[in-house]
């Protein structure tokens, strides 16, 4: 499944309620690492199709940041029925980002 593209305040709310497992990328098009785990996170979204997967640009969406107290990019935010799952990820870490999917994946 292609990875969602955030784009309001409103949509990240109807999209994080939904019933599905939800993984949030929040990156900065500036951020190093951000730039070298997208391809990854891309390609998760395409064996986890089961799962959704957005992207929050912190510089587009900084309502949405502020209000996910977003600090570090990349962070990683795991959400089902509106309710979050576990702690943030922070850091380009996919042996943990891998460790939740294969729980909820």
């Amino acid at each position: 499944m292609p990875t969602i593209h955030v784009k309001s305040n409103k949509e990240f709310k109807e999209l994080i309620g939904s019933a599905k497992v939800t993984v949030v990328d929040f990156y900065a098009d500036w951020c190093g690492p951000c730039v070298a785990v997208a391809p990854k996170i891309e390609e998760l979204s395409d064996r986890f199709p089961n799962l959704q997967f957005l992207k929050v640009n912190v510089d587009d969406s900084a309502d949405i940041s502020e209000e996910c107290e977003i600090r570090a990019m990349p962070t990683f935010q795991f959400y089902q029925s509106g309710k979050k799952l576990q702690n943030d990820i922070v850091g380009a870490d996919l042996p943990k980002i891998n460790e939740f999917l294969a729980k909820h994946g």
